[in-house]
């Protein structure tokens, strides 16, 4: 790889910094990976509208949960970030059962709506069925 910053090659003078911001990330978490059947690219693997509103209505409720697990917080190099690190850690522990109280009132809601917007579909799909009966009842009937 080669870093240019105003057109001068600057690879060489970089390099050390660039290694030493590295070698700590080995040690940190990973995000974790959304698996593809949950994944919002699920989205295009459908073909009419309703595939997608069914697919988009399936992914909303895996994902109508808010969490407060840990999580990797990004800073910068040298002492200053390491203390900022430090400084925002603390603060997330001494801070996390009032974000643990707002996220669990967040997710019932999430858990509402996303039951109401399910209940709705259903419910128009049992409606749209009906109705379609009755037309295909009525139509029978005129030909008759």
């Amino acid at each position: 790889m080669k870093i240019v910053i105003n057109s001068k090659d600057r690879t060489d003078e970089l390099k050390a910094l660039i290694d030493t911001g590295i070698q700590g990330h080995d040690d940190e978490p990973h995000p974790v990976e959304v698996p593809s059947e949950i994944n919002a690219l699920a989205l295009r693997e459908a073909q009419t509208e309703s595939e997608y509103q069914e697919i988009f209505t399936r992914l909303m409720r895996y994902r109508d949960n808010v969490d407060t697990m840990p999580f990797d917080i990004p800073h910068r190099g040298g002492l200053r970030g390491r203390c900022s690190v430090w400084l925002k850690r603390k603060l997330w522990t001494l801070l996390r059962y009032q974000h643990d109280r707002i996220t669990f009132r967040q997710n019932l809601v999430n858990s509402l709506y996303s039951s109401a917007l399910e209940y709705e579909r259903d419910q128009r799909r049992s409606d749209i069925e009906r109705l379609e009966s009755r037309i295909a009842e009525l139509e029978k009937g005129k030909r008759e």
